[in-house]
């Protein structure tokens, strides 16, 4: 009988150690991600806005920047259409819908960043089901 309890006790405290592992690893990325995306956000998020494809069709919703390196960056973002206001001259009211989620690859060529690849994490339309770590969905 007294086993058996410090058998649940033993598993109850591994699980908890487990789990409080895993919460701190997950903050500890969420802070890493935001520290990177505080310093270099605003520079990948204006060549986004000003890119003839990305640009063009959405707003942007959110840049969070995943990794940095001198030539090299992965940049997410989450883009939005419509607006929460009433346009006054058409009357028309368009709800925020969010589009989708986008990780884009940047190479750093001749002192300006530019996009190489990109890959679609998540969309509206179910076209793309994808994981992207930190979990910042």
């Amino acid at each position: 009988m007294w086993e058996n309890l410090k058998k649940k006790k033993y598993i109850k405290k591994t699980i908890l150690v487990i789990l409080i592992g895993f919460l701190i690893f997950w903050l500890g990325s969420l802070a890493h991600v935001w520290f990177l995306t505080a310093s270099h956000g605003e520079v990948f998020k204006e060549i986004i806005v000003n890119d003839d494809w990305f640009g063009t069709f959405r707003e942007i919703n959110r840049v969070r920047v995943l990794e940095f390196s001198e030539d090299f960056a992965r940049v997410y973002f989450s883009s939005i259409r419509g607006t929460h206001e009433t346009d006054t001259l058409s009357r028309d009211f368009r709800p925020r819908t969010r589009l989708g989620g986008e990780l884009l690859h940047f190479r750093k060529r001749d002192g300006e960043w530019h996009i190489v690849f990109w890959d679609t994490i998540w969309a509206r339309t179910g076209t793309a089901d994808g994981f992207i770590w930190p979990l910042i969905r």
